[in-house]
């Protein structure tokens, strides 16, 4: 069954403080899990690994169809930031992303 008086508001234009929140969702998953390590904390270590993965993955798929609301090379320099982060090509994961 399709219903299509649905109304959709995937990828509407983020406000200022919401651009912020998104760049940031990550940041404290990976800073508790830095400490977590350090201090031996090895299962909420690990917890907040997969923490940071998911934000950044969400991150990142916004960054892919560039629907942060920041300019094309901002976007860009925020992907390769990511990919030293996550350990993999985000551009190239975009290239294959947005041809499936």
């Amino acid at each position: 069954m399709i219903h299509h008086n649905v109304k959709w508001d995937d990828l509407v234009k983020y406000k200022s403080w919401e651009i912020v929140k998104e760049l940031l969702l990550p940041l404290p998953w990976l800073v508790i899990s830095l400490a977590a390590y350090y201090h031996g904390y090895y299962l909420v270590a690990l917890f907040c690994s997969f923490y940071f993965f998911l934000t950044s993955l969400r991150l990142s798929h916004n960054a892919f169809h560039y629907a942060l609301g920041l300019p094309k090379h901002i976007t860009d320099i925020i992907m390769l930031l990511q990919s030293g982060l996550m350990l993999g090509s985000l551009h190239a994961i975009q290239y294959t992303h947005i041809r499936h």
